[in-house]
C-alpha cells in the first residue's frame, strides 16, 4: 500500500531520489541562510568602517588647520599662556586671587537640641 502512494507522487522513481531531493533542498536553504547572515555582518562592519573613516577625516582636517596656524605663528603666545601659564615679555598679566571663602557662621547661633542632649550624656 505504501509503495502505491509513493509511486503516485513520483512515478518511476525510487524513495532514494525523493530523500536526496529533500536533502538537497535543506542544503540550499542552509547555504542561503549562511549567505544572508554573512551579508548582514559584512554590512555592519562596513558601516563601522565608514564611521571610522568620517571620524578620521574630521580629525585630519582639524590637525591640518592646527598645523597651518602653528606654522604661521598666530596662536603660539595664546597656547603658551593657556597651557603653561607663560606670557610674552613685557606683557602685563593680572592674576585673580581665586574664590573668597564663605564667612564663618555667627557664634550666637542656637545649638540643636540633640547636640545638647548628646553632651549631657557625656559622650564625645
Amino acid at each position: 500500500m505504501l509503495v502505491q502512494r509513493w509511486s503516485r507522487f513520483i512515478p518511476g522513481r525510487s524513495r532514494l531520489v525523493l530523500i536526496l531531493g529533500v536533502a538537497a533542498l535543506v542544503g540550499v536553504l542552509f547555504v542561503l541562510t549562511d549567505l544572508a547572515l554573512t551579508r548582514s555582518s559584512m554590512m555592519a562592519r562596513y558601516q563601522r568602517a565608514e564611521a571610522t573613516v568620517e571620524r578620521l577625516t574630521r580629525q585630519q582636517a582639524e590637525l591640518q588647520q592646527s598645523l597651518e596656524r602653528a606654522q604661521q605663528g598666530q596662536n603660539i603666545p595664546q597656547q603658551a599662556f593657556e597651557q603653561f601659564g607663560m606670557a610674552p615679555r613685557g606683557a602685563g598679566v593680572i592674576v585673580g586671587q581665586g574664590e573668597v571663602p564663605p564667612a564663618a557662621p555667627p557664634a550666637d547661633e542656637k545649638v540643636p537640641f540633640w547636640v545638647e542632649w548628646w553632651r549631657g550624656l557625656g559622650l564625645p
